[in-house]
């Protein structure tokens, strides 16, 4: 069920894109370069987010909002690099291999930004649930690359990059705008990441388990 409807919405994402993707190699952007600029714009994310810092004051909850939507638009650059070289067969093992440093690096620099964010407030709940789903990103990503290195399948699990953006950009709009309870809504969608996040890198370590074990 969950896969169809990822499937379907997919569909209609590639929909809209694909012509954007004719247009922006048209005039000789490459996927590296939309990597590239994907990863600048995490960091003006998190600049933007914790701006108001650097002269000593704190940022307003509202910046949350924000920060949701340029995160956004740093994961729709995410998806137009790999949509470009799939329609012009771009691929190349460098290509490859530079996307996904690059994404950590970018998963990295949003983490980093929040607990700046939450630092200021003095939360450290939320610090700690976003510890944990740093830690679990980086793992998960780590756990099908060392899958893959070994030829293993190591892509199980339900909690895959697009889905931890997805939460997270949707907990901070819903915080940016319900300012009253950002807290718990912080906690509530960064929880969810730090827990699922975890889950499925452990979920890849008993899936290559049973792999060698065959």
């Amino acid at each position: 069920m969950l896969s169809s409807l990822k499937s379907v919405l997919q569909k209609l994402v590639y929909g809209v894109f694909d012509p954007l993707v004719k247009v922006v190699r048209g005039i000789g952007i490459t996927p590296n370069n939309i990597t590239t600029f994907g990863f600048l714009i995490n960091i003006a994310a998190a600049a933007y987010l914790i701006f108001p810092m650097f002269s000593g004051e704190i940022p307003t909850i509202n910046r949350l909002f924000g920060f949701g939507w340029i995160v956004f638009a740093a994961g729709l650059m995410d998806m137009l690099d790999g949509r470009m070289a799939r329609i012009f067969d771009l691929h190349s093992t460098y290509g490859a291999f530079y996307d996904s440093v690059m994404d950590r690096y970018s998963e990295l620099i949003m983490f980093m930004g929040l607990m700046a964010f939450f630092i200021a407030y003095d939360d450290w709940l939320t610090i700690f649930f976003t510890f944990w789903a740093m830690c679990g990103s980086l793992m998960v990503s780590y756990a099908r690359a060392r899958a893959e290195g070994l030829n293993l399948d190591g892509s199980v699990g339900i909690m895959q990059r697009p889905e931890r953006i997805s939460l997270i950009v949707w907990s901070c709009w819903i915080a940016g705008v319900w300012e009253d309870n950002y807290r718990w809504v912080m906690v509530i969608g960064i929880g969810i990441v730090a827990v699922l996040a975890n889950w499925t890198a452990f979920q890849r370590m008993w899936h290559v388990k049973k792999q060698t074990l065959k």
